[in-house]
Parts: structure tokens; C-alpha cells; sequence
């Protein structure tokens, strides 16, 4: 996990479990394997997140905050 204060949570349709933080990013985990990737904010990939505080996850939707 990339951060402790935990905003949202989710299950997508592969069983996955999406776990949205505060300033930490997104993070995703894969019961399968039993392990977390992280998603955070990169300035230099357009394609990334861009925010770290996400919000809310519903179904195949994730929601950040606003740029800060």
C-alpha cells in the first residue's frame, strides 16, 4: 500500500480490489498473486494519474480531487 489514510474502495469484474488513498495515489490488489501495484501521479506521462487523492471508485469509474 502506498499510503495509510484510506478514501474509497472497490472491486472491479476480475476480482481485483481498488483502494484509493489520500496525496498516496490509487493502488490495486490482485488476490491471485497477493500483491499491490501503485498508481500514482507522474508530471512527465500525460496517461498517468493526475492527482494522488482519490475520491471515489464506483464500478469501472475512479474519481480524484482536483489539481492542487
Amino acid at each position: 500500500m502506498s499510503y495509510n489514510s484510506i478514501l474509497s474502495m472497490g472491486e472491479d469484474k476480475n476480482g481485483s480490489l481498488w483502494i484509493g488513498t489520500w496525496g498516496g495515489g490509487l493502488n490495486r490488489y490482485n488476490p491471485a498473486t497477493e500483491t499491490f501495484t501503485r498508481y500514482l501521479p507522474d508530471l512527465e506521462d500525460l496517461a498517468s494519474l493526475s492527482n494522488g487523492t482519490i475520491i471515489s471508485i464506483k464500478g469501472d469509474s475512479i474519481w480524484s480531487m482536483g489539481d492542487q
